[in-house]
């Protein structure tokens, strides 16, 4: 019934501009090795203090209405008395029934989420529309962090911290020094938030292989022991560039990071050519994340639960797909994800803030997606939700 509705709002696709095929297939650039991830800010230059508190907005204050002063009282002159004209019958006035809007129904929980890279109310409003189940928070303000979990109590919460620079010398040494800057944010926010990642994007297609894979290793390995061992929140581990590491690498390189840490993170994007992830060669870029399940398995190793914390189309969708078709992809995604068991389920990159120029071509802010996926999100009133998936 949903793509139904959805195949209604089609509009028909626009021409994707040019990719550059040298850049990484993942969007935010990262620096050092893999460049910089997107910043919480409209201009993308500035990450937001972690304690900032964001003002609410004072209610404007109505200023009561002059009362006006009586005029003295005029002397009525007589009037003739005139017949009195027949009185008509009143015409019935008929009123116009607005039809109803459906309500929609309680909080669906499902495996399609929304990274959020910004505070405040406005985004809080917009999260409120969209009603993720899985939600990442990037820097959050500790007390917007709290009115997302009032909001979502069942939602699963991924926190992130953004640095411009992520250096991997000394790995062991940058790693633990990491995790005690994570648990400046993520101590106050435990209960709150469930799990906290450490460097984001670190790979890339132009990294020498072996060196930086060691060293990478040995960082998120330092990471998972400071933060789980010492200060007991939960890590997640991986968070690569989209495609940059094959499968079989993972287990090559990265089996002590994945098994020390609690949650696994993977990318998700199209190919740089992709224009759709349920079209062409989207499906096999999408569910790329099937073949590194598979090759942990294979080596007999019990997986961690996963996460597609970024999921999008390469260079975004903005100018590529409509609202509905980009929101029939996010939602064709969960579906995907529904099958697969160990998946916790994907936060779509992002809801920024509107004007957001570095990540505008992603941004979801104030589009049809917020209905759309929103509907998804939601238990029907004819359909109810099954016992244990109301949110």
């Amino acid at each position: 019934m949903l793509l139904g509705l959805l195949a209604g709002f089609f509009l028909g696709r626009a021409t994707a501009p040019p990719l550059n095929a040298t850049l990484s297939p993942t969007p935010p650039p990262v620096a050092a090795l893999a460049g910089a991830s997107p910043s919480a800010t409209a201009t993308g230059t500035e990450t937001p203090a972690f304690n900032a508190v964001p003002s609410a907005t004072p209610s404007p204050t109505a200023t009561p209405s002059p009362v006006p002063t009586p005029l003295p009282a005029a002397t009525a002159t007589p009037a003739a008395t005139a017949t009195p004209a027949p009185t008509a019958t009143p015409t019935a006035t008929a009123t116009a029934t607005a039809t109803p809007t459906p309500p929609r129904g309680p909080l669906r929980v499902t495996k399609l989420g929304l990274g959020v890279y910004g505070n405040g109310g406005a985004f809080l409003t917009q999260m409120q529309n969209w009603r993720p189940s899985v939600i990442l928070l990037m820097d959050p303000d500790p007390g917007f962090a709290r009115s997302v979990r009032a909001a979502f109590p069942k939602a699963f919460i991924v926190g992130r911290r953004y640095v411009a620079s992520q250096p991997l010398d000394n790995p062991a040494a940058r790693g633990t020094a990491f995790a005690d800057y994570v648990a400046q944010l993520a101590v106050p926010l435990k209960g709150v938030v469930n799990a906290w990642m450490s460097y984001n994007e670190v790979t890339s297609a132009s990294s020498p292989t072996q060196n930086n894979f060691a060293a990478w290793n040995a960082f998120q390995v330092a990471f998972a022991q400071q933060l789980q061992g010492h200060y007991g929140i939960d890590a997640v581990a991986g968070n690569d560039a989209t495609s940059t590491i094959q499968p079989a690498d993972y287990v090559k390189y990265f089996l002590p990071a994945i098994t020390a840490s609690h949650y696994f993170g993977v990318h998700a994007y199209t190919h740089p050519d992709g224009h759709s992830m349920q079209q062409g060669s989207g499906p096999e870029a999408m569910l790329r994340y099937r073949k590194i399940h598979d090759a942990l398995v294979q080596a007999g190793v019990k997986p961690p639960p996963f996460i597609l914390t970024e999921t999008g189309i390469d260079g975004g969708w903005q100018g590529v797909e409509s609202d509905a078709q980009m929101a029939a992809d996010f939602i064709w995604l969960a579906g995907e994800l529904d099958q697969d068991s160990y998946v916790i389920g994907q936060t779509a990159f992002g809801l920024f803030a509107n004007g957001n120029q570095q990540w505008g071509h992603y941004n979801v802010s104030d589009t049809l997606l917020e209905t759309l996926v929103g509907n998804y999100n939601s238990c029907e009133p004819a359909h109810p939700c099954p016992p244990g998936q109301e949110g």
